[in-house]
């Protein structure tokens, strides 16, 4: 299974090769009716909230913020998310099958504290991407909400066309 990565765009244009990220916050928590409502129907659920601040060549690109669900996952918040992917050790260390990954992309501006992490000027434009992690058997294990400075980030997608047969997902 291939999972999203990211590209970092240089101020050159170029896509950049250094990727690191810095863990602003790691608590352990509940479902609560604030949760993304993907979750809603675990209210009550053990899950961790890990907000990171990720660099492309060591200039900050992005906030993420998620919350994972932890029933299948005991013990995730002893791993350092600085070092291991999320995605891999939620298929390797737990054997846990990841079927889909759900995006929404819109554009946004920077508020005052997103301009300051992401060192840019409040009402820059940013890239706003909502995404929700599905196992295998349908059910949500993450939802992360995604700032991304504009000019340091590019988003691609590729599609399979499959002919002419309608396929839903």
């Amino acid at each position: 299974m291939t999972f999203f990565r990211p590209q970092f765009i240089t101020g050159d244009g170029r896509v950049g090769k250094k990727s690191v990220c810095q863990n602003f916050t790691l608590s352990y928590n509940e479902i609560d009716k604030n949760a993304p409502k993907y979750f809603h129907k675990k209210l009550g659920a053990p899950c961790l909230h890990l907000t990171r601040l990720r660099f492309g060549d060591d200039i900050p690109i992005g906030l993420q913020e998620s919350i994972i669900l932890t029933e299948q996952c005991p013990g995730l918040e002893k791993y350092d998310f600085t070092k291991a992917s999320l995605y891999r050790v939620i298929t390797e260390d737990y054997c846990l099958e990841i079927s889909k990954i759900y995006h929404i992309v819109n554009a946004v501006i920077a508020s005052k504290q997103h301009a300051s992490l992401l060192e840019i000027n409040p009402g820059a434009p940013l890239l706003l991407d909502k995404s929700v992690t599905y196992l295998s058997g349908g059910e949500p294990i993450e939802a992360t909400t995604s700032f991304f400075r504009a000019d340091r980030y590019e988003y691609s997608v590729q599609f399979k066309y499959r002919g002419s047969k309608r396929i839903s997902i």
